[in-house]
């Protein structure tokens, strides 16, 4: 029989586990933006990778705004 685990071990867990997942995340996040996979001794091709994911992050958040404004019917 397996053992059960009391309510505050499965709390710290879970706790435990999301930290982790979560800040994984945004490392993993950070270095794709920053342009960490750009080979290293090119810094031209690095800077590149920045500006252009940037950009994307950019017009992401602006097509995002758009499309809120078309929704919400304050547009047009």
């Amino acid at each position: 029989m397996a053992k059960q685990e009391t309510p505050d071990e499965i709390n710290k867990r879970a706790a435990r586990e999301s930290e982790t997942l979560l800040s994984s995340s945004m490392k993993r996040a950070a270095d794709h933006l920053a342009g960490e996979d750009a080979p290293p001794d090119d810094p031209i091709e690095k800077w590149g990778r920045r500006v252009g994911r940037t950009l994307g992050v950019i017009v992401a958040i602006y097509l995002a705004f758009q499309l809120y404004l078309l929704l919400s019917g304050q547009r047009g």
